[in-house]
């Protein structure tokens, strides 16, 4: 997620008392791309598509309970996927995911 978004984990701007994930899964609510690491995303929209992807499946890998985390080899089966088949899988998977 500190990849992603460009942020530290713990940062004044995310929040006081609030770590990247939960800033990252408030961000996903609200479908805006704004928090991206602008460095990263700006150079195209398929960039940005990729970093939503990962950034799905990365909030997935931080469910609350571990049995609601994917294993390993579902994490790299969903990071293999075809980019459209993944987008739909974990758009569902990851709204799941959110408290």
């Amino acid at each position: 997620m500190e990849l992603i978004t460009g942020r530290r984990a713990v940062e004044p701007e995310i929040g006081e008392g609030q770590d990247i994930v939960g800033w990252v899964r408030g961000k996903i609510r609200t479908n805006t791309v704004e928090f991206l690491d602008p460095n990263i995303s700006g150079r195209s929209a398929h960039v940005r598509e990729e970093m939503l992807l990962v950034l799905c499946i990365a909030v997935l890998c931080t469910a609350r309970a571990p049995r609601d985390r994917p294993s390993m080899c579902d994490t790299i089966t969903m990071l293999d996927v075809e980019e459209g088949e993944a987008v739909g899988q974990m758009d569902a998977r990851s709204t799941a995911a959110l408290p």
